[in-house]
Order: C-alpha cells, then structure tokens, then sequence
C-alpha cells in the first residue's frame, strides 16, 4: 500500500505540474491574442457584434412564435374540450338558444380563467460564439506591421 501512496503522489505531482505548465500557456496565448486584438480594426469587432444580435433577435422571435403557437394550440384543445363537455350536459336538457348561450358564456367564462402569458419577456440569449480572429493569415498580419512602421517614419520625419 505504501508503494502505492507514493506512485499516487507521483502521479497527482505530475498533474499539477501539467496544469502549472498548461495555465502559463494559456496566459501567454491570451496575452498574444490580447495583442492582435488590439491590432484588430475596431470595425471588425463592431461587425461581428451587430451580426451576433440579428441571430439573438431571431432567436428571439423564433421562440416567442412557438410559445405562441403552443398557447394557441393548447386554448384551442381546451375550448374543444369544454365545448364537448358543455355539449354533453346540454344534450338531455334539450334544445334552446337560451342553453346555447349560457353554453358559449360558460366556454367564454373558462377560457378567460387562462391568463394570458407575456410572451415578450423572452430574454436574449447568446450562443456563446466569440469573435472570431481578424488576421487568418501570416501575411495579413506583416502587411499590418509593414502599415504601421510606415506611418511611424511619416510621423518621425514631421
């Protein structure tokens, strides 16, 4: 048992020095990413962020219209419901345009004991997607560093 206690402790030293080893790469590349962030036209940014809230907005309606629907659906399976049951304690009694009305207010009375729900209280929800990169390629990134050296030196020699 003691052998096994300490390739236990072996093993969890070498985890954690993997995570020790795998958070300082990940800080580095968040640093790199941070940095070609900053390089990144604020345009770019302001694009993917309007693109991001047309599909939370249809999102959005999409989901409310199939609440709706689904109220819909459901008012209707229970007016069809309490119109079968009225029609089924009616039919004994007779028929009468008094009954059918108390039948239609009676239908009325149940239907509006069902609040209706806010349907525009459906929240935005994002999709969790992050901005993608600006530079997908190498060259896009020297071009970048070759248009700020030169407006550098324009600056240098005002």
């Amino acid at each position: 048992k003691i052998q096994e206690i300490k390739r236990l402790e072996q093993q969890i030293m070498s985890i954690r020095s993997d995570i020790v080893k795998n958070t300082d790469a990940l800080d580095e590349c968040s640093k790199c990413k941070d940095f070609l962030d900053s390089l990144t036209p604020s345009s770019w940014f302001v694009g993917f962020t309007e693109k991001k809230r047309k599909r939370q907005r249809a999102r959005r309606r999409a989901r409310i219209e199939k609440r709706k629907e689904e109220f819909l659906r459901e008012q209707e399976s229970l007016r069809s419901k309490v119109n079968a049951k009225v029609e089924k304690e009616r039919r004994p009694l007779g028929k009468g345009r008094r009954q059918k009305k108390v039948a239609d207010d009676d239908i009325e009375t149940q239907l509006q004991e069902i609040p209706t729900p806010l349907f525009d209280d459906e929240p935005l929800e994002s999709s969790g997607d992050e901005c993608p990169m600006w530079f997908e390629l190498p060259e896009q990134l020297v071009e970048k560093f070759s248009a700020l050296e030169n407006e550098i030196l324009f600056l240098l020699k005002q």
